[in-house]
């Protein structure tokens, strides 16, 4: 018979998952991390089954490059290079990247970028604009310059890089909303 002050064996409970904790801010943190994801999964399918066969002159979209560089842009620095390594190594994986060098490009670009945005734009669709035309410009230059470099491409292909990057910019104002209302998630410090 156990009595009322007795000692008892606190109950076993289940797994490490079983009282999983989240604060509120944390919720919204994940969430907006796999919203992101499922986004460039989006845009990599999307570039996979549907922009590849749209060429104009022989130059189509890079929708994934667009995607990522939007969404590092509207984060903080160590934000937007952790997420552009995490996402442009799934773009590497997926077999739709031109070479391993677009990891080392698009993080380094990301991190690029949202230091020189935060530091000298204003907030705004103009900056975003701009920064994504320079960054996909730059982007694809380096793609040329290591084709180049490895004899996968030729000089007179030089207009047909510089050509998808001002595709693919054309591409900035439809992804712009949806990357903003997912970036609205979690309140984060810089806000559009």
């Amino acid at each position: 018979m156990a009595r009322k002050h007795e000692f008892r064996m606190d109950r076993e409970t289940g797994g490490g998952l079983g009282r999983l904790l989240l604060t509120r801010q944390q919720r919204l943190r994940v969430a907006k991390w796999s919203l992101q994801g499922l986004l460039c999964l989006v845009a990599l399918l999307l570039q996979d089954t549907l922009l590849h066969r749209l060429q104009i002159w022989g130059a189509g979209v890079d929708l994934v490059p667009c995607v990522i560089l939007l969404i590092a842009l509207q984060q903080e620095v160590q934000d937007a290079g952790l997420f552009s390594l995490i996402a442009s190594i799934l773009y590497y994986c997926s077999g739709s990247a031109p070479g391993p060098h677009v990891i080392v490009i698009l993080t380094f670009l990301s991190v690029f970028l949202v230091i020189f945005r935060q530091g000298y734009l204003q907030q705004g669709f103009l900056a975003m604009l701009l920064s994504s035309g320079a960054g996909l410009l730059l982007y694809e230059m380096c793609i040329f310059t290591v084709g180049m470099i490895t004899g996968d491409t030729m000089l007179r292909r030089i207009g047909v890089f510089a050509l998808t990057a001002a595709w693919s910019l054309a591409a900035v104002p439809v992804a712009y909303p949806l990357t903003l209302v997912i970036h609205k998630m979690g309140g984060d410090l810089w806000r559009e």
